[in-house]
């Protein structure tokens, strides 16, 4: 072994010599090594974990994407089944109401016109039957048609069977009361059509036959309660009334037209 100054040199057998900076490099190069593979097995270690908790979490929230997409899916699918559901019923509730209200004008307005005529006739002309050319059982038979009580009917024969033309004055007289109440009843009958067909009726045909009817009640006080100047009064009430039937006519026309199916009533009616 020699020693020389900064230098220690290790013979081995006289063939190999090492010098101490070459022994000290040596273990820094196989530390490093070392150290290397141990940091390069943990860092694969902790990467291979790392992985596996990436690929568990990916899994995980691709399971709750997964299921948010199908139970948006089923919410989008039940909200489309609703919609249709509610749109078919409209559709339906639509046809129902337009068919409804085709059918309740013309009969509302069949049910006023034949209030009103029956009303004004009252006053109007008058053809009664022939009564000379009945018979006495041709006279119980239209008068029960007529539905007369049958004890009036009775009290009217024996009055034909004793005086002829008396018995016509009764039945002239009972003819004129008939259709005094015909025309009551139909009033009534009318009125009573158009507030249960109210629902169907735009607000301005609810209007005009609100002031129809209470018009047409005036003039039936007239006919009831007959005063000095009632002549005069039952012409302007009937110029009155014939003015609102050709309103009412008019406004029902343009509102069973196909134009005005979503509106309440025509544009010139609501000016």
């Amino acid at each position: 072994m020699t020693l020389h100054l900064g230098t220690i040199a290790i013979s081995i057998g006289g063939s190999l010599t090492l010098s101490f900076a070459g022994v000290l490099s040596f273990w820094q190069w196989w530390l490093k090594k070392k150290i290397s593979a141990r940091v390069d097995e943990e860092t694969q270690k902790n990467l291979a974990e790392f992985h596996q908790s990436l690929d568990k979490e990916q899994r995980r929230f691709q399971n709750e994407l997964d299921k948010k997409l199908e139970d948006h899916k089923s919410m989008l699918q039940r909200a489309s089944s609703e919609a249709q559901f509610d749109y078919q019923r409209r559709i339906q509730d639509f046809n129902f109401y337009a068919s409804r209200k085709h059918e309740t004008y013309p009969e509302v307005y069949k049910k006023i016109l034949e209030a009103e005529s029956n009303l004004l006739q009252i006053y109007g002309v008058k053809y009664y039957p022939d009564f000379n050319q009945w018979s006495a059982n041709e006279i119980e038979q239209n008068l029960s048609e007529s539905r007369v009580p049958q004890v009036q009917i009775t009290s009217i024969i024996q009055i034909w069977n004793a005086n002829k033309q008396k018995a016509i004055q009764e039945l002239t007289n009972l003819y004129n009361r008939i259709e005094k109440n015909r025309a009551y009843d139909s009033f009534f009958l009318a009125k009573n059509t158009w507030l249960l067909s109210s629902l169907y009726l735009s607000e301005n045909a609810n209007k005009l036959c609100e002031v129809l009817f209470q018009n047409l009640a005036s003039y039936m006080a007239l006919i009831q309660y007959p005063s000095s100047n009632g002549s005069h009064q039952r012409q302007q009430f009937e110029q009155v009334i014939k003015n609102q039937m050709d309103k009412i006519s008019t406004l029902f026309k343009k509102e069973l037209s196909a134009g005005y199916y979503n509106e309440e009533s025509p544009p010139e009616e609501r000016q």
